[in-house]
């Protein structure tokens, strides 16, 4: 059986205001010749200019998930702002910007709702990739039907081989009766987080129907705060699980949810599925 081995890193901590770091997204992705991905309220000065750099790969048009009918969004002002995660690549050049689609409450003081969902195609292990943001694995603003699953079922449509979400995921976003695991302290895992993360990825694990498309693998990322900012506390718990159709969710690798650092995983997705 042939294996396509792809290493994945996920950040997580507590941000502190008043300590601001600076972008080191490029110098970041040169340093350690991979593909990096990082959260940033983008701030768009004036309407886009097309690319005339390097070529880039290409990324699929917005994917508009909101119900119908929605109101459009009018063209915006500038300057224009958005909820973002921007992907750089090995030598350091910005692949694209994606913008989060389905907003917490606390975004719409300030952000733009993002255009769509979206894909890129990167070289192998990688592959297809999707970037999504927090909310957008929600129902849209909490109101659409549980088994809509609008982001995920967008991604098996367009056979997304893995989907990545920088997370700001609230600790009482989701309540349930399995708890934590762990040894206590930083070490504890919130399995309510997890569960409630994998039963919206319904659409990778799900079993397909006889004769119907061959399963496949999907891979999914979550890289999740931590800490306390006002009455907020966030739920951590940063992931890597893997999905196939026709079985059970398969936990990777995951962090604590107070626990701050570096989660490594090495995954070995089967070429075949993927």
């Amino acid at each position: 059986m042939a294996h396509a081995p792809l290493r994945v890193g996920v950040v997580q901590f507590t941000p502190y205001h008043g300590r601001p770091e600076e972008s080191r997204k490029k110098s970041l992705s040169k340093r350690l010749q991979c593909y990096t991905l990082m959260g940033f309220p983008e701030v768009v000065k004036s309407s886009p200019k097309s690319s005339t750099g390097a070529e880039v790969p290409v990324v699929s048009p917005p994917f508009d998930a909101r119900p119908i009918p929605s109101p459009s969004p009018a063209p915006p002002s500038y300057p224009a702002y958005y909820n973002s995660a921007l992907l750089t690549s090995p030598t350091g050049q910005v692949l694209h910007s994606f913008r989060k689609h389905f907003l917490f409450q606390a975004d719409e003081s300030w952000s733009l709702e993002g255009p769509g969902f979206q894909h890129i195609d990167l070289p192998p292990p990688l592959g297809r990739l999707a970037v999504a943001i927090c909310m957008d694995l929600n129902p849209y603003r909490f109101e659409t039907p549980w088994e809509k699953m609008e982001l995920t079922r967008w991604c098996e449509e367009q056979e997304v081989q893995t989907l990545v979400m920088p997370m700001a995921w609230l600790r009482g976003e989701v309540e349930g009766s399995e708890g934590k695991i762990g040894q206590g302290g930083e070490g504890e895992v919130n399995l309510n987080v997890v569960n409630y993360w994998a039963g919206r990825c319904e659409p990778f694990w799900e079993k397909r129907s006889e004769g119907g498309r061959p399963a496949r693998q999907t891979l999914f990322v979550t890289s999740n705060r931590t800490g306390t900012e006002g009455d907020s506390t966030f739920a951590g718990t940063s992931s890597v699980l893997l999905f196939e159709h026709g079985k059970r969710p398969e936990l990777l690798a995951c962090m604590g949810e107070t626990q701050e650092g570096l989660l490594h995983c090495d995954t070995n997705r089967d070429k075949d599925k993927v």
